[in-house]
């Protein structure tokens, strides 16, 4: 019984005709409508962390191939002490 009453409910539900100023007072209010705007301290604090993380991340990626090259230096110095070639040459030609 209850859900034939929602129903029921529903059905009374009529049509109303809108006032004819309420689209220029729904305009007129979002026109009047402040744009929120991020201060700008905010703006470049923002842009320097963002700064400082490319540089940092340049700075490792730098330093990684430092590394490498130092290793393959220490790699060849161990090579020609051992007497053994340094590089992946299956036969000697």
């Amino acid at each position: 019984m209850k859900k034939e009453y929602d129903i029921e409910v529903f059905n009374r539900i009529q049509k109303v005709k809108a006032p004819a100023y309420l689209k220029t007072r729904i305009a007129g209010r979002l026109t009047a409508q402040v744009q929120e705007q991020m201060p700008l301290v905010r703006v470049y604090s923002l842009a320097l962390a963002i700064a400082i993380l490319f540089v940092m991340n340049f700075n490792v990626l730098a330093m990684s191939l430092g590394n490498k090259q130092t290793e393959l230096k220490g790699i060849e110095i161990l090579s020609t002490s051992l007497g053994i070639t340094s590089y992946n040459q299956l036969y000697n030609d």
